[in-house]
C-alpha cells in the first residue's frame, strides 16, 4: 500500500483536473484506496484516505459519469463504515450517505457484481445502525449475486455473516445453509493462497459443521436428521482435507 500511495503521488506530479481529469480522478481514488489500506494499521492515514475520496467526488460529473460517481462513493462508504464500527455517533451518517448514493448509481441488470457490492455496503452499514435482522434482507439481495463461482473471495463473509445472524435467532436450517454457501466458496479459493486477507477462515468449516448439527437435533424426521448428519461429516472432512493439503504443499 505505501508503494501504491507513492505511485500514485507521482502520477499526480504529471496529472491534473486541466489536462487530464479523469486520470486524475481514478489516481485521486486509488490513492484513498491505498491510504485506506495503510489506515488499518495506522490511523494517521485515515483522513488523508478520506481527502483523496472527497477530492475524486469534486471533480465527477454524477450525470454523465454515474459508475465513476458510484465507485469513489463505495470506496469512501468502506472506510466509513469500517471508521463506523468502532465510532458510530462519528462516523456512521457518513457511511448511510455514502451508500445511499452507491445504491442509487447501481443497476443490476447492467452490472450484477458492482450491484452486489453496493446491497452488500448498505447491509453493513444497517447492521450496525439497526443490528443484523433488519440488514438481512440486503445481504441475502447481495448474495444473489455475489455467489461462490463469481466472487468467492467476497462470498465467504458475506455467507458467514448472514449464517451468523440466523444462528443468533436459533434458526438452525437457514443459518446452516448459509454456511454451506460460504464453505462452497472457500473450497473455490486455492489452498495456497497466500495473501492473509484472503485466506478464508478455518471457524467457517467448523461454523458449517456445529450449524448442520443443531439442524438435525432440530429436525422433524429421523431422515431428515440423518441427512443433516451426513452433510456435518462431509463438511468437516472437507475442510481437514483442506488444511493438510496445504500443509503438505508448503
Amino acid at each position: 500500500a505505501t508503494c501504491a500511495a507513492a505511485a500514485c503521488h507521482a502520477a499526480l506530479r504529471v496529472r491534473s483536473v486541466d489536462n487530464n481529469r479523469i486520470e486524475f480522478v481514478y489516481t485521486q481514488v486509488n490513492l484513498g484506496g491505498a491510504y485506506k489500506v495503510l489506515a488499518t494499521a495506522d490511523e494517521r492515514y485515515v483522513q488523508s484516505a478520506l481527502d483523496a475520496f472527497q477530492t475524486a467526488l469534486d471533480h465527477i460529473d454524477q450525470d454523465t459519469e454515474p459508475q465513476l460517481w458510484a465507485q469513489a462513493h463505495h470506496d469512501a462508504g468502506v472506510l466509513y463504515r469500517d471508521l463506523a464500527k468502532n465510532q458510530p455517533e462519528r462516523y456512521l451518517a457518513e457511511a448511510e450517505h455514502h451508500a445511499r448514493e452507491v445504491l442509487q448509481h447501481r443497476n443490476r441488470d447492467e452490472d450484477p457484481i458492482a450491484w452486489g457490492f453496493a446491497c452488500r455496503l448498505t447491509g453493513e452499514v444497517i447492521q450496525i445502525r439497526d443490528g443484523g435482522t433488519a440488514a438481512l434482507p440486503w445481504f441475502e439481495r447481495a448474495l444473489e449475486v455475489l455467489t461462490p463461482s463469481a466472487v468467492p473471495y467476497d462470498c465467504v463473509p458475506l455467507a458467514s455473516n448472514i449464517g451468523s445472524i440466523y444462528a443468533a435467532s436459533q434458526s438452525w436450517q437457514a443459518a446452516a445453509d448459509a454456511y454451506q454457501v460460504a464453505v462452497t466458496a472457500a473450497h473455490q479459493i486455492p489452498a495456497r493462497e497466500r495473501h492473509p486477507d484472503a485466506v478464508p477462515d478455518p471457524t467457517v468449516w467448523r461454523w458449517a459443521c456445529y450449524l448442520r448439527v443443531r439442524s438435525a437435533l432440530a429436525a422433524d424426521s429421523p431422515e431428515q436428521r440423518a441427512r443433516q448428519l451426513t452433510m456435518a461429516v462431509e463438511t468437516i472432512e472437507r475442510g481437514r482435507a483442506r488444511e493438510l493439503r496445504s500443509m503438505m504443499t508448503e
